[in-house]
């Protein structure tokens, strides 16, 4: 039975099957959810200076913002290298001979000369623009570098202290001294001392504390190398050698450089325990090659002439880093470069005690309790 076109197919259906239609049901739209996603805010490390010190911060990012912001932008140096490339195929255009489509025209012709002057004007600014870029892009990136390296510090470089203002004198210029001389021997000054820190570093120590460890070694090693026995007296078993894990790599195609753990005889050791004043005589003579007695810094020594010349070149980069805001605040062509960021920052560390520390046993002498 074909369906009447004035009667709509739901009508049609009821009516052709006798069909009855359910009972409607209301039921209310859903609610949608209103409650916000909740997102912390992102901590800034500037919170963790004092209040006083937070300008020098501000001030740093700007001045990398600043030389940001002068750098050439990608598409005014790729437009004036179209504009070269441009000018160039025109040129040769105009030169090429008519069987490869040009237009065969001499070197003194007016067209010609016209579009080469072009071709120089787009090849030099194009050249003028990538030097710009260059210069520009490694003055923002020197900028940078500061900003970077106090963000770094005042997020990974302070656990368990807080930061306090340092007020820093205005270093005096030496007679007939410019700023900008004053911060270059600061500068050389600062090169000296970290030198000089690094031939402590690099110093070796004396013989008589290099044989003081290798002799503890060496003892440790015969006490781990005897040989056990008593297996041997009472049950006629085999002697037991000292034994230690070595790990190793399998390969195969199953699991290719799997780690493995092998129990091995401890060779070296049951060697100093048989062969002691031999391996004692090896060694000290060894030692005594490779000493260097006249360069040599003891442990106790090292760690002084460290600490002394740590704290004259936070010093000296303390006045740097005060000199340096001065010539930036006179727009004066000068960086940070590599100092610490105590320094340009003006600050300094105060460990502060945990707050979950119990008093000490003994006040004044040991160490408080942790809980």
């Amino acid at each position: 039975m074909a369906k009447p076109p004035d009667q709509s197919w739901r009508d049609f259906v009821m009516n052709s099957t006798g069909l009855q239609p359910g009972p409607t049901i209301e039921t209310a739209a859903p609610t949608p959810i209103g409650a916000a996603v909740h997102t912390a805010p992102a901590f800034d490390v500037i919170a963790r200076l004092p209040e006083e010190r937070r300008d020098l911060l501000r001030k740093l990012r700007q001045h990398a913002d600043d030389r940001r912001a002068v750098v050439p932008e990608f598409e005014t140096i790729r437009e004036a290298s179209m504009r070269k490339i441009t000018a160039e195929q025109r040129l040769t255009q105009l030169q090429a001979h008519p069987q490869d489509h040009g237009f065969g025209l001499p070197d003194d012709n007016g067209s010609v000369i016209e579009v080469r002057r072009a071709v120089a004007a787009a090849t030099a600014d194009f050249e003028r623009l990538q030097e710009l870029q260059r210069d520009r892009t490694a003055a923002w990136e020197q900028a940078s570098r500061a900003k970077t390296a106090c963000e770094d510090f005042l997020r990974y470089g302070v656990p368990g202290t807080t930061l306090e203002a340092v007020e820093v004198e205005p270093p005096k210029l030496l007679k007939g001294e410019s700023q900008m001389d004053g911060i270059s021997r600061l500068q050389r000054r600062g090169r000296e001392l970290r030198a000089d820190l690094a031939r402590v570093e690099a110093a070796a120590y004396p013989a008589t504390e290099a044989r003081a460890v290798a002799m503890t070694q060496i003892a440790a090693l015969v006490q781990r190398g005897a040989l056990d026995t008593s297996g041997c007296v009472e049950h006629l078993g085999p002697i037991q050698f000292p034994t230690k894990l070595v790990e190793a790599l399998v390969h195969n195609s199953n699991s290719p450089g799997a780690v493995v753990y092998v129990e091995v005889i401890d060779a070296e050791a049951v060697i100093a325990h048989l062969l002691r004043p031999q391996l004692v005589a090896a060694v000290e003579a060894s030692i005594a090659a490779d000493a260097d007695e006249p360069n040599a810094v003891g442990k106790a020594d090292r760690e002084k002439r460290a600490a002394v010349i740590s704290q004259d070149l936070l010093f000296c980069e303390r006045e740097l880093g005060s000199l340096t805001w001065s010539a930036m605040e006179q727009s004066l062509p000068v960086e940070f470069g590599n100092i610490n960021p105590l320094a340009i920052l003006q600050v300094r560390l105060v460990t502060t005690p945990r707050a979950d520390a119990l008093p000490e046993t003994s006040p004044g002498l040991s160490w408080p309790w942790r809980r």
